[in-house]
């Protein structure tokens, strides 16, 4: 990633800081990898580094960007060294948040791999059965609504009414972290957190013909992909991060980049 000229990078935190979201989409855009890559040193878990990237990058845009505003163009070392060590010390507080919010029941933690998975999209995260079958799919390949089932029903056996209510209690709401009005918001039609229908036919495509059409999708759409998709990300958390003005907007975003890749994989892009 060759860096960008002084000029070009001051005025693109200057654009983001004056609330531009086709600069914001640049600065993700670029930034992305770096700031996964210190989610991932931080958490080894794929799910919890997918949180702690998009930790990161609401704080990094929280208060008109203010973090970014601090960097020193006068001082030694590049912004993104800065950039990378600003990002572990957010990615920790991140991990800070979560182990000391939740903790798995030991019970739980001596479960099979699948199992596992199952108690963290229902219990911890609250996703439906249909989202949590197409969460995992890229996962645990072959994986049918039978064998989905049989590890739901394991997990609550092990699950008490009292563990529920803590699970339910200690759940974090993700909320939108833009400035839309709320009347307004709740005025349109809510956006579906339900599985895409069409995302559910392309996950079906032979895993390298997907994957070759992935890799020609931006890198910001990729991993709106992914973090909805495979991490169950809300609609609402992923208008905080893009800087797009709510859950419709995203959901109106995620079926361009649906039709853009079946395009890409029906040869006609």
């Amino acid at each position: 990633m060759a860096a960008l000229p002084g000029d070009d990078l001051r005025d693109l935190i200057r654009q983001v800081r004056e609330q531009d979201h086709a600069a914001w989409t640049t600065f993700i855009e670029r930034f992305a990898p770096l700031l996964l890559q210190c989610a991932r040193a931080v958490e080894r878990d794929r799910d919890a580094a997918a949180d702690a990237f998009v930790f990161i990058c609401e704080r990094l845009r929280e208060r008109r960007a203010a973090r970014l505003a601090t960097f020193d163009f006068g001082r030694a070392g590049s912004f993104e060294t800065w950039l990378r060590a600003v990002a572990v010390n957010l990615a920790r507080d991140a991990r800070r948040q979560r182990v000391g919010r939740f903790r798995p029941f030991a019970l739980v933690s001596r479960l099979p791999p699948l199992e596992q998975r199952v108690f963290r999209l229902r219990y911890e995260l609250g996703l439906t059965f249909d989202q949590i079958l197409y969460s995992l799919k890229p996962e645990f390949p072959g994986l049918t609504e039978a064998r989905l089932a049989k590890a739901d029903s394991q997990v609550a056996k092990r699950v008490s009414t009292q563990q529920r209510w803590t699970l339910l209690t200690r759940r974090p709401q993700l909320e939108s972290l833009t400035d839309a009005d709320p009347e307004t918001a709740a005025a349109e039609e809510p956006a579906s957190e339900q599985p895409d229908p069409e995302w559910l036919a392309l996950s079906r495509e032979s895993h390298q013909r997907l994957a070759d059409a992935l890799g020609r999708l931006t890198v910001e759409n990729r991993l709106l992909l992914r973090l909805h998709f495979d991490r169950g990300v809300t609609l609402a958390t992923l208008a905080g991060m893009l800087g797009l003005p709510n859950p419709q907007a995203v959901h109106r975003r995620l079926r361009d980049v649906l039709a853009q890749l079946r395009q890409i994989l029906d040869g006609r892009a």
